[in-house]
C-alpha cells in the first residue's frame, strides 16, 4: 500500500468517525434556544421596539479585506429596523466559528458585555455567525454540545437570529452570500456567455450616429475617435468606412435604412 492509498484510507476513516459522532450527538431544535425578531420584540420589547447589539463575523482575513461583512451590513441594519430592533452598537470580527474563547473571539465577548450593559438582545444574521457545528461539516446542524459552547459565552443574554432559527444551514449561507453580493452590486454566478454576433449587433446601433457625423463632413478616423470618446465603444476605421459607403449608396437610391442597404 503506497502513501497515496494510506492517505485516502485515513480520510475515509475520519469521515466515518465524523458520521458516527453526528449520529450519536442529538440534533437540537434551534427554536428552543434562540429567538426570531418577532419573538424578541414580543418578549423584550417596549412599545414595539427592542434594543439590540448587532454582531457579525467573517472567517478569514481575505473575507475581511473584500469587505464581505461591510457589504451586508446595510441589509442587516434594514432587517433589524423593519423587525422592530433599535441598534445600539454594531460589532464585527474576523475569527473562526469553531473557536469560542479569548483571545480569538474577543469582539464576541465585547458584544455580549454591551448587551448586558444596555439591557439589550444580541442580534446575529444567523446562528452560524456565533458558532459552527463541532462535527466540522459545512452544513451540519448544531448539537446540544454546540449550544452549550454558545451559552458559556452569552449566559443570560437573549440571542436573536435575523434568519429565523431552524432554517437549514445551506439556505442560511445562501442568504448571507446574496446579501453580500447585493451590497457589492455583484450578481454572482457564472459569467454570461456571449452569443454569436452579439458584439456586432451592439456596434450596429451606432450606425445612424456614424451617418450623421459623416454628413457633417467628419473623416472616418475622426468619427471613430468621436465614438470612442463619447460612448467608450471601439469601432474600427474599416467598419466606419463601410457604414458610410452603405449610407451614401442608400441616399443615392433615395432610401436609407439604419446601417444597412435595403435589398
Amino acid at each position: 500500500m503506497n502513501n497515496k492509498q494510506k492517505k485516502r484510507k485515513e480520510r475515509l476513516r475520519q469521515k466515518l468517525q465524523e458520521a458516527n459522532q453526528r449520529e450519536t450527538s442529538p440534533v437540537i431544535d434551534e427554536r428552543e434556544h434562540f429567538l426570531s425578531m418577532d419573538e424578541a420584540v414580543e418578549k423584550h420589547g417596549k412599545n414595539g421596539k427592542v434594543k439590540a447589539i448587532l454582531y457579525d463575523r467573517v472567517s478569514s482575513n481575505t473575507q475581511s479585506m473584500t469587505a464581505n461583512a461591510e457589504s451586508r451590513k446595510p441589509f442587516l441594519q434594514k432587517e433589524c429596523k423593519n423587525g422592530g430592533a433599535k441598534i445600539v452598537e454594531y460589532v464585527c470580527e474576523t475569527a473562526s466559528g469553531y473557536s469560542y474563547c479569548l483571545p480569538e473571539r474577543e469582539d464576541l465577548f465585547i458584544a455580549v458585555a454591551l448587551a448586558r450593559e444596555n439591557n439589550a438582545v444580541l442580534v446575529v444574521p444567523c446562528i452560524d455567525r456565533l458558532v459552527r457545528a463541532e462535527s466540522g461539516g459545512k452544513f451540519d446542524p448544531l448539537t446540544e454540545k454546540d449550544i452549550q459552547r454558545v451559552m458559556e459565552v452569552t449566559g443570560s443574554v437573549s440571542i436573536v437570529s435575523i434568519i429565523p432559527p431552524g432554517t437549514p444551514m445551506k439556505q442560511c449561507r445562501s442568504l448571507l452570500t446574496k446579501w453580500g453580493q447585493a451590497g457589492k452590486n455583484k450578481p454572482g454566478g457564472r459569467p454570461r456567455k456571449k452569443r454569436p454576433f452579439e458584439m456586432k449587433k451592439r456596434r450596429q446601433q451606432f450606425s445612424p450616429i456614424v451617418a450623421k457625423l459623416r454628413k457633417r463632413g467628419l473623416t472616418y478616423e475622426a468619427i471613430r475617435k468621436r465614438i470612442w470618446r463619447k460612448y467608450k465603444t471601439e469601432i474600427s476605421r474599416s467598419t466606419v468606412r463601410r457604414w458610410c459607403l452603405e449610407w451614401e449608396n442608400t441616399m443615392q437610391n433615395g432610401r436609407y435604412e439604419t446601417g444597412r442597404r435595403k435589398k
